[in-house]
C-alpha cells in the first residue's frame, strides 16, 4: 500500500495580502538536467551546491519568500552528492517554504512520448516525493517545454495534479510574422475525456520590471481580477533566486504605476484564482497547446529519437513478459525494471530528445541507450525463455520456433528468424501447429541472413512453430505437379502481394501506383510520383543564429528524382521488391520497396549516409484522397489538425478536437505524431495511413503527405563552437536507419484498425529458438486478450504494493460507451480501477465485473483506465 499521505501546501508564517491588484512573486530555478552541458555537471555541483545550498540560506533570512523546485531526478542527486543539503531540502518543506512542485522525474518532453510514459515520469516522480517528503505534488510544472499533446490533462487528473504551469507559450509571440499570441493566461485546459486542470501561460519568461509592465495591462484585459503570479530566480543552469532580486522586487512595488508585490506560494495562488473563478469564469481550451516554434525539434537529432521509441517498445515488452513469466517461477524484476525506466525517463528531458543539446549529452545518451538495450534485452530474453523452456517441444523432429506476440490481439505477421539460430539444419521447413508445411524465404540483410515467413500469433502469447529437415519439397508442388503461383512476386516493374499491386517507374524509382485489389481503386494521385525523397534548404535568414537546431526555416526544394541505380531484390514467395539508390551532394541514400505475403501495406526501408547542412530530408506521397484535415497519433489517442495552406474556414469542423477552422491553423506547417497519421476523404468511404517506426515530424497539405526524416543543423547558439547534428560521420549517429509503410484502407483509421497496425508494425513478432524437451505449457497461449472496439493495451506489469497485476488500457476512437472484455490465462479472484500512481486515490477505486478468467470494462470517450487484477 501507499504510505498515507501527509499532503501538505506551501504556507508562510504570514499569508498574502488580499490586494485585488498584486503581483505575487515566486521564486524558482528552472534547471536543464543536460543541455549545453553534461549531467554530471548538474548532479554533483550545479543543482545541490549552486543552486539549493544558497537557496536554504535565503529561505532562512527571508522567511516571507518560498521556492519551487520540479524534477525529482534532481532531489535524487542531490540526496546521493550532497545529503546534508538533500537533509536541509527536507527541513525546508517541513517549514512550507520549500514548495516541491512538478511531481515528475524530470520536465520532459511531451510530444515525442508515448503514453506509458507519461504516466511513468509521474508514477517515479509522485512516489519519490510522497517517499522522501511526505508530500502529494498537486502541480504540473513546464516552464520550458515545446508544446503539450492532447492528453495531459487526463494524465495529471488521474495523477492528482490539478493545476499546470508553462511559460513557453508566448515564444510563438516573438518567432511568427505576424505575431501570434496565447490567447489566455489563465485557462482551464480540457483534454479528449473531458478531464481539466487550471492552466497557467505565465505572461512573463524572465521576470524583469519592464517585461512586467508590459505583460501587466494585457493580463488585466484578459482576466479583470488581477492578480497574477511571476517567477524570479536564475535558471538553466542553475542559480535560483539571489538576495539582489528580492530587493529590487520589495522596491518596484513602491514605484508610481506598478502593481503591489507579495509573496506567496505556488499552492497558495491557484487557490486563489479557484476562489475567484466561482465569481468570474475562466476560459476553457479543449485541444492540444501546440506551439508555434520550435517544430524543427520533432526531428533534430533523429538517432536519440529512435533510441527512445525502440528503447520504450524494449522495456513495456520486458515487463510485460515478465509479468506473465513471474507465475512460472521467474521472479519479478522490480528493481530492474524501475531502474531502466528511471534511465529512460532521464532521457527524455524536453531539452535533449527534442534535439536541442550539444553533443556531449548525445554522447552520454548514447551510452545510456546501449546501456538499456543490453539490460533491457536481458530482462525480456529471460523472461521470454522461461516461458519457451516450459512449452512442451519433446514431439519435435528438429527445431521449435516459440513465437512470442507482445500485443493483446491476435495477428498474423512476418517473423525473421537468425539462420545462425537454424544452424543444425541444412535444408529447413517450416511448419505451423497442424504440421502444414509454410512458405519460407532466406533474405539478407548487411552482414546476416535471416528465414522470414508468415505466421500466426494469439494476443499477448506465443505459438510453437517447428523447424524441420526438408526430405521432400513441400509448398512448392501443388497436386498436379505444377508449382504455385508464390503469394508475393515481382514482373517486371511491378510486385504484388494478396492485397497490393505496386508498381515503380524505373526511370525514377518512384511510386506510380499502389492499386487495392480489395478496394478496386488506386492509391496514388494520377499522374503523380510518390515516394519522393525531398532536400530542403533549412537556414535561418541570420544563420548561425536564428536558433537552427529548434526551428524550421524551410526555404528552396530538390526533389531527388535521379537515380544511381534501381533494381530487383528479393523475388518471392515471402517478400518482394526494389532497391533504389540515389545521391545528392555529399550524402547517399538506399530505399527498399517491398510487399510481404498477406500484409496490407507496401514497407519501405530507408538508409542515408548523411553530411548535409542546413539542410531538411523529407519522403512525400501524392495519394488519391482529399480532406480539409488529416488525423495523427498522440499519447493515449489521436488528433486532428487542419491543412495549413487553407487561407479561409473550409467550412467543416474537427471532429478531435470538435472545433472549426481559426486562423493560426495557417502556422501549423509542421505537427506531431507518434507512430502513425491518416488521410481519410472527404467521403469517408476510404483513407491512407502512414506508419512509421521512429519518425516524429509531419504534414498533410492537400493530397500530399509528408514525413520529416533527417535534419542537418548547427547546434546551440552562434557563439558556441560548430557542432553538427544528425551527420553520418559521427560515429554516434552513422548510417541513419528507419521504416515507413503506407497503408490503403476502406473507411476511417478506425475502421481500418491503423492503430493496430502502427503498434505492430513497431513491435515485431519475438521468435525464440528450442531443442526438443518436456513441458507443462501447451503448444500455443494467450495470456491476456483484449477485445473491444478501439480499446488498446499500454501496459501489463506487476502492481508496485503488491503483487497484483497492472493493466492499462485506453479508448482510441473517441466513442462513449465503447466496452471490453480482458481474458486472461487464469481464473481472476478480484479487479478494481486505480489511478496512475497506485493509490487508489485519483480514481474512485470502484470493483470490475469479473467473471472466471475474463473482467469486462466499460469506457467513455478516450478514457484511460489503469486495472489492478488479483488471481
Amino acid at each position: 500500500m501507499a504510505k498515507k499521505s501527509t499532503t501538505r501546501k506551501a504556507t508562510r508564517k504570514t499569508p498574502p495580502k488580499k490586494n485585488t491588484d498584486t503581483v505575487y512573486f515566486v521564486s524558482q530555478a528552472h534547471i536543464d538536467p543536460s543541455w549545453l552541458w553534461p549531467k554530471n555537471e548538474i548532479a554533483c555541483d550545479i543543482a545541490p551546491y549552486l543552486t539549493f545550498e544558497p537557496t536554504l540560506d535565503l529561505l532562512k533570512k527571508y522567511p516571507e519568500l518560498t521556492f519551487a523546485q520540479s524534477a525529482s531526478m534532481l532531489y535524487k542527486w542531490t540526496e546521493t552528492h550532497a545529503p546534508e543539503v538533500f537533509d536541509g531540502i527536507k527541513s525546508a518543506v517541513a517549514a512550507g517554504q520549500w514548495e516541491i512542485v512538478g511531481g515528475a522525474l524530470v520536465e520532459h518532453s511531451t510530444n515525442v512520448l508515448c503514453g506509458e510514459s507519461l504516466v511513468r515520469q509521474h508514477l517515479q516522480g509522485k512516489r519519490y516525493f510522497m517517499e522522501k517528503f511526505g508530500v502529494d505534488v498537486k502541480t504540473a510544472w513546464h516552464p520550458d517545454t515545446f508544446g503539450f499533446t492532447w492528453s495531459l490533462p487526463q494524465v495529471f487528473v488521474k495523477s492528482g495534479i490539478d493545476s499546470f504551469m508553462t511559460t513557453k507559450m508566448d515564444w510563438q509571440h516573438t518567432r511568427n510574422d505576424p505575431p501570434i499570441r496565447w490567447p489566455y493566461n489563465l485557462f482551464w485546459w480540457k483534454g479528449a475525456d473531458g478531464s481539466q486542470v487550471l492552466a497557467q501561460q505565465l505572461p512573463c519568461w524572465e521576470y524583469t520590471p519592464e517585461r512586467l509592465m508590459d505583460a501587466y495591462p494585457r493580463f488585466k484585459k484578459r482576466h479583470p481580477f488581477g492578480k497574477l503570479m511571476a517567477l524570479f530566480g536564475k535558471g538553466d543552469h542553475g542559480g535560483g533566486p539571489r538576495e539582489a532580486e528580492l530587493l529590487a522586487i520589495r522596491n518596484n512595488g513602491k514605484i508610481k504605476g506598478f502593481p503591489k508585490v507579495d509573496f506567496c506560494s505556488v499552492a497558495e495562488y491557484y487557490d486563489m484564482i479557484r476562489a475567484e473563478d466561482e465569481k468570474k469564469k475562466l476560459p476553457t481550451i479543449t485541444d492540444e497547446m501546440y506551439l508555434k516554434t520550435h517544430r524543427g525539434c520533432l526531428t533534430t537529432d533523429a538517432q536519440v529519437k529512435r533510441d527512445n521509441r525502440r528503447c520504450e517498445t524494449l522495456v513495456l515488452n520486458a515487463e510485460r513478459f515478465s509479468t506473465v513469466a513471474a507465475p512460472l517461477g521467474q521472479p519479478y524484476p522490480s528493481k530492474r525494471l524501475y531502474d531502466l525506466w528511471e534511465l529512460l525517463l532521464y532521457g527524455q528531458v524536453h531539452d535533449n530528445i527534442d534535439g536541442a543539446s550539444v553533443q556531449i549529452v548525445y554522447d552520454e545518451a548514447h551510452e545510456d541507450y546501449q546501456y538499456l538495450y543490453q539490460k533491457g534485452g536481458a530482462v525480456l530474453d529471460t523472461a521470454l525463455s522461461t516461458i519457451a523452456e516450459q512449452v512442451d517441444t519433446a514431439d519435435v523432429d528438429g527445431l521449435s520456433l516459440i513465437l512470442f506476440n507482445p500485443n493483446p490481439w491476435p495477428r498474423t505477421d512476418i517473423v525473421k528468424v537468425p539462420m545462425g539460430r537454424l544452424r543444425v539444419l541444412d535444408r529447413i521447413e517450416i511448419r505451423d501447429e497442424t504440421q502444414k508445411p509454410l512458405v519460407t524465404q532466406k533474405v539478407r540483410e548487411g552482414n546476416d541472413e535471416f528465414l522470414i515467413f508468415s505466421a500466426t500469433v494469439p494476443s499477448l502469447g506465443y505459438a510453437r512453430y517447428t523447424a524441420v529437415r526438408m526430405d521432400k519439397p513441400g509448398w512448392q508442388q501443388d497436386r498436379k505437379g505444377a508449382p504455385p503461383v508464390p503469394p508475393v512476386r515481382q514482373v517486371g516493374n511491378t510486385i504484388e502481394n494478396q492485397h497490393l499491386r505496386v508498381t515503380i517507374d524505373p526511370q525514377t524509382g518512384c511510386l506510380t501506383s499502389v492499386y487495392d485489389k480489395k478496394l478496386r481503386r488506386e492509391t496514388l494521385a494520377k499522374g503523380t510520383l510518390s515516394n519522393v525523397i525531398e532536400i530542403w534548404g533549412d537556414r535561418p535568414a541570420n544563420a548561425p543564429g536564428g536558433e537552427p537546431a529548434w526551428n524550421i526555416n524551410l526555404r528552396e526544394r530538390h526533389d531527388l528524382t535521379s537515380l544511381v541505380s534501381v533494381e530487383s531484390i528479393q523475388f518471392g514467395p515471402v517478400v518482394a521488391g526494389f532497391r533504389v539508390i540515389r545521391k545528392f551532394a555529399n550524402s547517399n541514400f538506399v530505399q527498399e520497396i517491398k510487399l510481404y505475403d498477406n500484409l496490407p501495406y507496401v514497407v519501405f526501408t530507408a538508409e542515408a549516409d548523411w553530411h548535409e547542412k542546413y539542410t531538411t530530408m523529407k519522403v512525400a506521397f501524392n495519394v488519391n484522397a482529399s480532406c480539409a484535415y488529416a488525423t495523427y497519433e498522440t499519447a493515449f489517442g489521436a488528433i486532428q489538425r487542419f491543412d495549413y495552406t487553407l487561407k479561409k474556414d473550409p467550412g467543416v469542423r474537427l471532429k478531435f478536437p470538435n472545433r472549426k477552422w481559426e486562423p493560426a491553423d495557417q502556422a501549423k506547417f509542421e505537427c506531431a505524431a507518434l507512430k502513425w497519421i491518416d488521410l481519410t476523404d472527404a467521403g469517408g468511404k476510404h483513407g491512407i495511413s502512414l506508419l512509421n517506426d521512429d519518425k516524429h515530424g509531419f504534414v498533410v497539405e492537400g493530397s500530399m503527405m509528408r514525413m520529416t526524416c533527417i535534419r542537418g543543423t548547427r547546434r546551440a547558439y552562434a557563439h558556441y563552437p560548430d557542432e553538427w547534428s544528425d551527420q553520418s560521420d559521427n560515429p554516434v549517429v552513422g548510417t541513419h536507419r528507419f521504416s515507413y509503410a503506407l497503408y490503403p484502407h476502406a473507411g476511417d483509421w478506425r475502421t481500418a484498425e491503423t492503430i493496430l497496425h502502427g503498434e505492430n508494425f513497431n513491435a515485431p513478432i519475438l521468435p525464440v529458438v528450442e531443442e526438443p524437451h518436456d513441458g507443462d505449457l501447451d503448444t500455443s497461449a494467450s495470456f491476456v486478450t483484449v477485445k473491444g472496439d478501439g480499446i488498446v493495451l499500454t501496459a501489463l506489469k506487476k502492481a508496485e504494493d503488491s503483487d497484483d497485476w497492472i493493466l492499462r488500457l485506453y479508448e482510441a476512437n473517441g466513442k462513449a460507451g465503447a466496452k471490453a472484455a480482458v481474458t486472461f490465462d487464469r481464473p481472476v479472484k478480484r479487479a478494481a480501477e486505480t489511478d496512475l500512481i497506485e493509490w487508489d486515490k485519483y480514481v474512485k477505486p470502484k470493483k470490475v465485473p469479473h467473471r472466471g478468467n475474463s473482467i469486462t470494462l466499460n469506457f467513455s470517450r478516450n478514457e484511460i483506465k489503469t486495472v489492478k487484477v488479483a488471481f
